[in-house]
């Protein structure tokens, strides 16, 4: 049976509500061509991270799996920031895999699109084309596109000085008569509008010029828009810009829909822009081979198994789904798997653990210290790390996120939210010993009166059997505020006393302060220990529903199709749970037992066995790797310091340094700015730049800034860790005697309460106590006096001997 053309067309930045009021728009010639469309939710738990989801809609696969997160790289050999490319996305787009196939495929407006390996049967133009920002379009226009239609379409590329004044004015009527002032908005509304009329241009006359069974085209103009509108805030000239630009949207997409055939079946999707990641977009599905009048939620990870459907092929490994109750079943008559192979243009593809390592963390060739004297890389790293550590969690990767959460508690140890995560990541990944450590720190290391430790807290001993010490910390968490706030955490409690009955109650008395997946899964659990086979099967149906890269569900699922007699299907849904959770031996388990059970061909049980057995040994692996590295690193906490291998973090090394230059005649100070400033680190003096630098500008820690000069040594001692409390405050006793504004600066009483040998011994092995500083400030000079009686003449360094031995005298 002959396929039919699938256009799909993703637009950037649309909300639900805008699609719903473009597609509904009364009168509107679109709402009208697609009436008898099916539609429902789009969501991606990353869709505020624009890099990431757009390339995990092109491919089908997590961002960790595909490689691309943010739209910058980080060059290591040459020091600077680059723009990610397609050489940089490690797997294949679902046009490729398509074309790879021998199916004919247009694409435009993608990022990271080239370069390509399909051959003969694509017609790719990447979003470069169009760019204002591109100065000589005919320079690089080779590189932005690739097939031989393509090659042909240099006269689509439109620039923004060739747009009618007034069709910007129907976008932005009022903007004219602002463009005089706040920026050259107009310019770059000009340039948005060029660059996605180019897109669509091409995409016009590509689709008319050349033989295709798959076309798909991406938009930016709303989210491009949005941003403008956003740095206009105050100003009434974008007032109506969210209105206006649906207008133009319906006119692109009404001139795609009137050159090609009726019969054409269209998938139309788009997410919102924002910071919040569980906003929701819209998704529509309209043609011949969609049952109409139905409603359909979808992940952005079921798009291209979806249109893969439509194309005659089928893909089980991906964490998506294809939307197959929405399609007619002819539609799906004779799908055949994908054979061809693809190859990554920039080396092996990552793996989940590979991506994880620390290497990546860190990347080589990059001084580690740059990471702590380096705003702008720093701030890269942390959100390199903090957009893999949501793309592991998303599809459960508990194991291969701990690496990263673990580091980020190390890098900044007074974000106390990072220890409850680290916790939270160690309950799911099921290591409980650990857990109940780091919950103890986490409540050591929060106010009293904070309840979300102790709960996790009472989690860790629920789940290694201390019930007793569980409820007693439920009952401390009721008695802090007459209730449990945290719901879920009370029926996970519960759930590890396997208490069913009690799960059951407490679901159905907070069932609205629950969120659905996870209440759904709770009551999956229990009514399965409680052998109600169909209610078990009924709400893990529904998280599936939800959200279909949950494995667990999948696993609660099979379990209740098992006992109510669906062999085949439980066995699917089996399979399904292991492949969403490869790199995991349970879900292997469970299709050797099952398997066997039903009489499943032995190559199909030898294959699973040997599965298991791979995930087994990579899950060893990352526990181990990971309790390894927790207890070295623990050991360098705890074990003297030696003097030639000094292991204070950078910053406090940072201060101690500070303490040698700092008494230095004439312009000691400027030695310390012009040191310090070199690696990025400080930017101004002493109380408006200096100390915050110190310990790290978090938001959380703003509100110092004011308060560092009269309330110093109080504030340090709560922030830092005791040795860099000690180094930070003998710091700032060496700057009070050269500083007028500290001139009386007495010793401070936090000082005083601290262990003094402790102290010295730290300063010796640093080897900072120098001669400047020495000289400089009384209150180092007697701290080193007391120093003769408490260690051997010999660890002092001889100028300094001399000179105390002088003073003393």
């Amino acid at each position: 049976m002959p396929r039919r053309q699938t256009l799909f067309v993703y637009v950037s930045g649309l909300s639900a509500g805008q699609m719903e009021h473009l597609l509904e728009r009364e009168g509107g010639a679109l709402a009208e061509r697609l009436q008898d469309a099916v539609s429902g939710p789009l969501s991606f738990p990353l869709q505020d991270k624009a890099a990431a989801t757009l390339t995990s809609i092109m491919t089908g696969l997590w961002p960790d799996q595909h490689g691309v997160l943010l739209p910058q790289i980080h060059d290591s050999e040459a020091g600077t920031f680059r723009a990610a490319s397609g050489h940089d996305r490690q797997r294949p787009t679902f046009w490729e895999r398509l074309a790879l196939e021998g199916q004919s495929v247009v694409s435009v407006g993608w990022p990271y699109a080239l370069p390509t390996q399909a051959g003969n049967h694509v017609e790719v133009i990447d979003a470069a084309f169009g760019s204002s920002e591109i100065s000589l379009p005919s320079a690089v226009f080779r590189d932005a596109v690739s097939g031989k239609g393509a090659e042909s379409l240099f006269e689509a590329w439109v620039r923004p000085h060739e747009l009618p004044t007034e069709v910007l004015q129907a976008l932005v009527p009022r903007i004219a008569e602002k463009a005089a002032y706040k920026g050259n908005r107009f310019g770059q509304l000009a340039a948005a509008l060029a660059e996605n009329i180019s897109r669509q241009v091409a995409f016009v006359e590509l689709i008319q010029s050349v033989d295709w069974k798959v076309g798909t085209l991406h938009l930016s103009l709303p989210a491009q828009l949005a941003r403008l509108a956003a740095q206009s805030e105050g100003d009434d000239a974008f007032a109506e810009v969210e209105t206006q630009v649906l207008v133009v949207l319906e006119e692109m997409l009404l001139a795609i829909l009137a050159s090609m055939s009726t019969e054409t079946n269209l998938i139309f999707a788009s997410l919102p822009m924002g910071a919040n990641p569980l906003s929701k977009g819209k998704v529509l599905f309209h043609g011949p081979d969609f049952q109409p009048g139905q409603t359909c939620g979808a992940s952005a990870l079921d798009l291209a198994p979806t249109i893969w459907s439509l194309a005659g092929f089928t893909e089980l490994k991906y964490p998506g789904r294809a939307l197959l109750e929405i399609l007619r079943p002819e539609a799906l008559a004779g799908s055949r798997y994908f054979r061809a192979k693809w190859s990554p243009s920039a080396g092996p593809a990552p793996t989940a653990a590979e991506l994880a390592s620390l290497d990546l963390l860190n990347p080589p060739g990059i001084n580690p210290r740059a990471f702590f004297t380096n705003e702008q890389l720093l701030a890269w790293k942390a959100e390199w790390n903090l957009t893999l550590f949501r793309s592991f969690v998303s599809h459960s990767a508990y194991l291969e996120a701990l690496p990263i959460v673990e580091r980020q508690v190390r890098d900044y140890p007074n974000q106390t939210e990072m220890i409850k995560v680290l916790a939270e990541i160690l309950l799911r990944a099921e290591l409980f010993e650990e857990a109940l450590e780091v919950a103890l720190d986490a409540v050591d290391a929060t106010p009293p009166d904070d309840p979300d430790p102790l709960l996790l807290l009472a989690s860790a001993y629920a789940a290694l059997g201390d019930r007793a010490k569980a409820l007693e910390l439920l009952a401390e968490v009721e008695a802090l505020s007459g209730d449990v706030a945290n719901k879920l955490r009370v029926v996970q409690i519960y759930e590890y006393f396997k208490e069913w009955g009690t799960v059951l109650s407490l679901i159905e008395r907070d069932s609205e302060k629950l969120p659905e997946e996870r209440r759904c899964l709770a009551a999956a659990r229990a009514h399965l220990a409680l052998e109600h086979w169909e209610e078990a099967r009924d709400e893990a149906l529904q998280v599936v529903s939800v959200n279909y890269a949950n494995p667990f569900a999948h696993e609660l699922f099979a379990q209740a199709l098992w006992k109510l007699n669906e062999r085949a299907a439980a066995l699917a849904a089996f399979s399904t749970c292991a492949c969403l959770l490869p790199n995991r031996a349970w879900p292997f388990e469970r299709l050797v037992h099952y398997g066997t059970l039903a009489g499943c061909a032995t190559s199909d049980i030898e294959q699973w066995q040997l599965q298991q057995v791979f995930a087994q040994e990579h899950e060893h692996k990352l526990i181990a790797d990971y309790r390894k590295d927790v207890a070295q690193y623990r050991q360098q906490q705890d074990d003297p310091m030696p003097i030639s291998a000094p292991r204070q973090p950078q910053v406090a090394s940072e201060a101690l340094h500070v303490i040698g230059v700092i008494g230095l005649p004439g312009g000691g100070q400027g030695e310390i700015l012009r040191r310090l400033e070199g690696g990025g680190g400080v930017t101004k003096a002493v109380g408006e730049g200096f100390w915050p630098s110190l310990i790290g500008a978090t938001p959380e820690r703003q509100h110092l800034k004011e308060d560092l000069l009269y309330d110093f040594p109080h504030s340090i001692v709560k922030l830092l860790p005791r040795e860099h409390s000690y180094s930070l405050i003998v710091c700032q006793l060496t700057e009070a005697q050269i500083t007028e504004d500290w001139a009386r600066c007495e010793l401070p009483e936090p000082l005083t309460r601290l262990e003094h040998e402790d102290l010295v011994r730290l300063l010796l092995r640093q080897q900072y106590f120098m001669i400047g500083a020495v000289k400089a400030s009384p209150n180092i000079r007697m701290i080193a006096l007391n120093a003769l009686d408490l260690s051997s003449a010999d660890e002092l360094p001889p100028e300094i001997s001399e000179f105390l031995a002088s003073a003393s005298r």
